[in-house]
């Protein structure tokens, strides 16, 4: 999108998704450029990128939701999961 070089530093955006971060580095793969960005740990083609003046977080609708979801789930046991299958009855029941 942009012909220019995207230094270390630089705020830029990934206008397919939105993603938007720091360019923390990058490197040639197959004869691309590609741009590595902080905010995802992944590398995106230079040319796709484009520089921005500021970057703004964005909080996933129910995150925290998530979260705490998995923590919940992470503390059921055995026990629990066979317990609440025992208690299917009717339509749930397949």
């Amino acid at each position: 999108m942009e012909n220019a070089t995207i230094a270390p530093g630089s705020l830029v955006r990934y206008p397919r998704t939105g993603t938007s971060g720091k360019a923390t580095g990058s490197k040639i793969i197959d004869g691309r450029e590609f741009v590595l960005i902080d905010s995802t740990g992944m590398y995106y083609r230079a040319d796709q990128l484009i520089i921005v003046d500021s970057v703004t977080e964005k909080r996933e609708r129910g995150e925290e939701k998530g979260i705490e979801r998995f923590k919940a789930e992470k503390k059921l046991t055995n026990e629990d999961i066979r317990d609440a299958f025992d208690d299917v009855t009717g339509v749930g029941a397949g």
